[in-house]
Order: C-alpha cells, then sequence, then structure tokens
C-alpha cells in the first residue's frame, strides 16, 4: 500500500484518467473527490462488505415454501388493515349523512303534519 500526504486543494494522479482531490481536511475526515471514467465502479469499502454479506446470505439454501406462507399471510393481514380503515373511513362519513336525513325526515313529518 503507497501512503502519501496531501493538502486540502492537493491531488494525486492514477493512470492516465483518474484524479484524486483533497477538498477538504476536518477534525475526524477528509473529503475527497474522485474524477474517473463513469464505467469504472467506485464504492465505499463498507458497501463493498455489505455486497459482500448479502451475497453471501443469498447464497444459503432458502426454505421457499416458509417464504410464500410467510409473504401470503401478511399480505392478507394488510388487505384486512385496508379493509377495516376503508370501513371506518365510510362509517364516518355515513354518519354526517345519516343525521341529515334524521333532521329532513323530522322536518318532513312535522310539515305534514300541519
Amino acid at each position: 500500500m503507497l501512503v502519501l500526504q496531501r493538502k486540502a486543494g492537493e491531488s494525486i494522479v492514477i493512470g492516465d484518467d483518474i484524479e484524486i482531490a483533497i477538498v477538504s481536511v476536518g477534525a475526524t475526515s477528509v473529503k475527497i473527490a474522485i474524477q474517473a471514467p463513469k464505467e469504472l465502479v467506485i464504492l465505499r469499502n463498507e458497501l463493498v462488505e455489505t455486497v459482500d454479506v448479502n451475497k453471501s446470505a443469498a447464497a444459503k439454501d432458502v426454505n421457499v415454501e416458509y417464504l410464500k406462507n410467510f409473504i401470503a399471510a401478511n399480505r392478507k393481514k394488510g388487505q384486512e388493515t385496508q379493509y377495516k380503515k376503508s370501513l371506518d373511513k365510510k362509517r364516518k362519513q355515513q354518519k354526517p349523512i345519516e343525521k341529515q336525513q334524521s333532521c329532513f325526515a323530522e322536518e318532513n313529518q312535522t310539515e305534514n303534519q300541519e
């Protein structure tokens, strides 16, 4: 590993088409800018490690039938919740309408009696 010391505003050139510039230096971090061809993939190390962990987890045997049942059960729960919410909303909307209808009916009865 090559270790170089650079100050803010200075840069390092790798090959013909990659430049790494030091943008700023803080107490606990260094901000860098990387100019490279678009086809070159540049990732932070922690992302590479996460991708590796995910790949190894995906490579393990998975009980597909269990996953199907789990997804179906959760889908049903979600649908029930949505159905209950829509019913509650309809009930709330119906109450004012019922009150208006009963008031209107009472007025009609009063008029008809006179």
